[in-house]
């Protein structure tokens, strides 16, 4: 009888599936890395708007152009702020990644308005927490909807809270279904903070 020759087969798959494992993890570090870079790059531009824009509208419309051109998948952003004297959230800012590449921006429907707790917006700033939205989610009916208003596929909407005080919500808009990762949402949070900073540093002047 011939000696029986040993079947390393499994060995070796074993060995590919976790050099498979390891190169998506480098991959996915990689990626992480990247996106912490291009987020600091964004919070150092964002931080300069106070000391350059004129008022409160230029400052939001700087804002909103500096996330939709600085990161990624972001298909629009908006800023609507708080007016106590009528309790509506009202639309200052609006920009999308079309406006990029025209000469005169639209600003989006400066009459848009929402009540606190109505729609995505709405219920992100009477509940203080953020809200992460898509066109699956089960409270898809949340979704503002008028006549030629542009609806997103998945929606940030992100309270704006600068000393303890509730301010406005940012809404970032994106083009796919479920972009949210935690590492996702962790950014989003952090970069409304900074907005929130810069906003209040208008809203909140003596």
């Amino acid at each position: 009888m011939g000696d029986k020759v040993p079947d390393n087969n499994g060995q070796e798959s074993t060995a590919d599936q976790h050099d498979q494992r390891l190169l998506e993890k480098l991959a996915d570090m990689g990626g992480r890395l990247q996106s912490s870079i291009r987020l600091m790059s964004t919070i150092r531009n964002l931080t300069v708007i106070p000391a350059t824009a004129l008022n409160l509208e230029q400052a939001a419309e700087e804002v909103t152009a500096t996330l939709v051109r600085d990161l990624d998948d972001i298909e629009g952003c908006s800023i609507l702020i708080y007016e106590l004297y009528r309790d509506r959230l009202r639309l200052i800012a609006a920009f999308g990644g079309q406006d990029l590449f025209v000469e005169e921006r639209r600003g989006g429907n400066k009459e848009l308005t929402f009540r606190p707790g109505e729609g995505v917006a709405g219920k992100a700033f009477q509940d203080n927490e953020p809200v992460f939205w898509d066109v699956d989610s089960p409270q898809s009916d949340l979704i503002k909807r008028q006549n030629g208003m542009y609806t997103p596929v998945s929606l940030a909407c992100l309270p704006l809270v600068s000393l303890g005080r509730p301010m406005g919500v940012m809404n970032i808009s994106f083009g796919r279904v479920l972009p949210f990762t935690n590492h996702r949402q962790r950014e989003l949070i952090l970069l409304s903070g900074v907005v929130a900073n810069v906003i209040g540093t208008f809203l909140l002047k003596p």
